[in-house]
């Protein structure tokens, strides 16, 4: 899905009969655009080498992950993700999550 605009912004991401929201905030300018898709899968599976991240990381979860993409623009937003254990698994604490990034490499 994409959005075109500057007012803040909920995606009603899913992945067949999975869904799995993200909002963003509101962009600067009328022209920033973003995308956003969930994918109810192993990240590894899309080619992402999930043994490769920071040492401060001690797992990726395995069922589920969001593409989100700056089509257009310069804005600074903020990214609010949804985490439902019944679909994602189980995690030892709510406080142990941590929203990363793959830069291609890492």
């Amino acid at each position: 899905m994409r959005k075109i605009g500057n007012q803040q912004f909920t995606f009603p991401t899913g992945d067949g009969s999975i869904s799995s929201g993200c909002v963003i905030s509101a962009p600067s300018l009328n022209t920033d655009a973003f995308t956003a898709q969930y994918f109810h899968q192993n990240p590894s599976t899309a080619g992402f080498d999930t043994s490769q991240h920071a040492s401060s990381i001690s797992s990726i979860l395995s069922k589920g992950y969001w593409i989100i993409n700056r089509d257009n623009g310069n804005s600074d937003i903020q990214v609010s993700l949804t985490y439902d254990s019944a679909k994602s698994g189980p995690i030892p604490s709510i406080y142990d999550l941590r929203v990363v990034s793959w830069d291609g490499s890492q």
